[in-house]
């Protein structure tokens, strides 16, 4: 989801490093962390209807769910509709914010995910793309264009869904480095945005081996 405009957060910076993995955790009071150069942000709860934000990817599967923005089809586990579309350069030109001196891309996500033992989810890959082609829906997502970011192996963001009230309030805030996202010579070229998330109750559950 796009959203506009700034909020500013007050953050505790929590991550942890396993081997060569970061882990983000916005569980409890951790509110921020840092993969890769991109910042997530918990956020308490904003406004997500359509009239407000500009949404252009949804998920929906269980217990895994993956996918990727594209006006094409549903390749993966996208949810047909007008929300699941093609962003360009241009689109994200509108949610560019700075931060430390810093320029950035500005992301909204709603989990969306019931409460309970159920309101844990771990975001396990966060892709981006560039591409002088739209509305791709091809199952090998590194043919989709130039990789421009990507979680590194290990690499996750811990969320808990409890800590607003479910669908219609943002969770998280992605901001993604503005350098990461090169100019193309046209605000018409497509971004691909390719995520990956997990319960942790199934994340755990499919640990191969005895316990």
């Amino acid at each position: 989801m796009i959203a506009r405009g700034i909020v500013l957060i007050g953050a505790i910076i929590i991550c942890t490093t396993v081997g060569h993995a970061t882990v983000v955790d916005l569980t409890g009071s951790n509110d921020s962390g840092t993969i890769n150069g991109a910042q997530f942000v918990f956020t308490t709860p904003q406004p997500t209807g359509t009239g407000v934000i500009q949404p252009f990817l949804r998920l929906e599967n269980s217990p895994v769910e993956q996918g990727y923005n594209t006006s094409g089809g549903t390749p993966f586990d996208d949810k047909a509709g007008p929300w699941t579309h093609d962003l360009t350069f241009g689109d994200l030109q509108n949610t560019q914010v700075t931060l430390g001196g810093a320029s950035y891309f500005k992301l909204l996500l709603d989990v969306n995910e019931p409460g309970g033992s159920k309101s844990l989810i771990s975001l396990d890959q966060l892709q981006f793309y560039t591409s002088k082609v739209g509305s791709q829906t091809t199952s090998n997502v590194g043919s989709l264009g130039t990789l421009r970011y990507t979680f590194s192996s290990g690499d996750s963001v811990i969320l808990d869904a409890s800590r607003n009230h479910g669908s219609g309030s943002g969770d998280m805030y992605a901001y993604i480095r503005r350098p990461i996202l090169p100019a193309p010579r046209r605000a018409t070229s497509s971004i691909y945005m390719r995520t990956s998330v997990i319960p942790i109750i199934a994340k755990l559950g499919s640990k191969s081996g005895p316990w």
